[in-house]
């Protein structure tokens, strides 16, 4: 059974990642011009911090990931994927797309090597897409990326290029 409280909160992380995403499109539209995205980062970063003491696990969803991806905050994410862990474990269905860019956000904030291999970085002098920071093992890479049914990394990379083409240089 959902709670008033949760709901009234799920439909305000709703409302903030609309905010989010479209900033984001006027972002890409724009080559990146005029437009700061870290204010928006912040206010979000800072609210979902505010209703996470307040429900906690009731508040994992696809849409609250998106804030705490777009958080410069090791702290938040490291809170978010544990809560992701327990609600797994308590049988609540968690997008495991989702966490898997998380827990590689996370090894990338901190210099480590991806699991999965879902952050990319565009250099901003050469203009080029690569990975943030280097695989573990692409063996197991491939393997979970198929089993959590994410695209091949070929695929992924395509995807990228065509939603950043107006920041990369072929």
């Amino acid at each position: 059974m959902v709670n008033s409280k949760s709901e009234k909160y799920t439909i305000e992380i709703e409302k903030m990642v609309e905010e989010d995403q479209a900033t984001r499109e006027k972002y890409i539209e724009s080559g990146g011009v005029g437009l700061k995205l870290g204010d928006i980062d912040k206010r979000n970063e800072n609210r979902l911090i505010e209703i996470l003491r307040k429900i906690g696990i009731q508040i994992i969803s696809t849409k609250a990931v998106i804030i705490v991806l777009h958080s410069d905050s090791v702290k938040l994410m490291e809170k978010y994927i544990s809560l992701m862990n327990k609600a797994h474990v308590l049988g609540i269905k968690i997008n495991f797309k989702n966490y898997a860019s998380l827990y590689d956000r996370i090894q990338v904030l901190k210099g480590k090597k991806q699991k999965f291999g879902t952050q990319f970085i565009i250099n901003k002098k050469s203009k080029k897409l690569s990975l943030a920071t280097p695989i573990q093992n692409y063996t197991q890479t491939k393997r979970l990326r198929k089993k959590f049914k994410m695209p091949t990394l070929k695929k992924y990379t395509s995807d990228l290029h065509k939603t950043y083409r107006k920041f990369i240089s072929y």
